[in-house]
């Protein structure tokens, strides 16, 4: 048999053949691996929703009042919801030198819009059972803005929706009526329990 003769035409094509594959399956090793290592990085992102998360706490309540009279800083302050007179002088600014600590109850309940008002002089004396250090009870029905205003948490706002209450609408029948005026609040109405009458 005769063996063909190779010549170098032949042997340009072998080698270029040869490169050709070479570099194919070099293509095919180096590549085939990227979808591999790429799916390696993800494995990461679960942790992401593992870690515990603290849930917002819910905004906290305020309310504002307008704090008067003798004290260091007067004017609009805003305390939390639930906090007593004394959270509102305190916030403005406290009582004055010439303020008298006892002309308000600093332990009273606040209420949005309430007005405080600190005088230089100790709160009256309130009636007793026995009458022995008694003053008159007060009537809302004929008070004035002014005898309105001695009693805790009424100022000159709510005494004077009392007035307009009871010229729009005549005289109180009972003392729960009076929760109709705006700015007086149940707790508000306990607190002036054996003070206050409609009679």
């Amino acid at each position: 048999m005769q063996i063909p003769k190779i010549t170098a035409k032949h042997f340009v094509i072998a080698v270029a053949a040869l490169a050709f594959v070479g570099c194919g399956v070099w293509y095919l090793l180096r590549f085939s691996s990227a979808p591999q290592n790429a799916l390696v990085e993800p494995t990461y992102m679960p942790s992401l929703g593992v870690e515990p998360t603290a849930e917002p706490s819910p905004a906290p309540s305020y309310i504002k009042v307008h704090v008067t009279g003798y004290v260091n800083a007067p004017g609009m302050v805003t305390v939390p919801a639930g906090s007593r007179v004394a959270a509102a002088i305190y916030a403005a600014g406290g009582i004055s030198e010439e303020g008298d600590d006892s002309s308000v109850n600093k332990a009273d309940w606040l209420v949005d819009g309430q007005q405080i008002i600190v005088n230089n002089q100790p709160m009256p004396l309130t009636p007793t059972a026995t009458g022995g250090a008694a003053s008159a009870l007060l009537n809302f029905n004929t008070a004035t803005a002014n005898e309105l205003q001695q009693l805790h948490g009424v100022g000159a706002a709510i005494a004077g929706n009392v007035i307009a209450y009871r010229d729009r609408n005549g005289p109180f029948l009972s003392i729960e009526q009076v929760l109709n005026v705006s700015g007086i609040s149940q707790r508000m109405l306990d607190s002036w329990e054996g003070l206050v009458t409609v009679e």
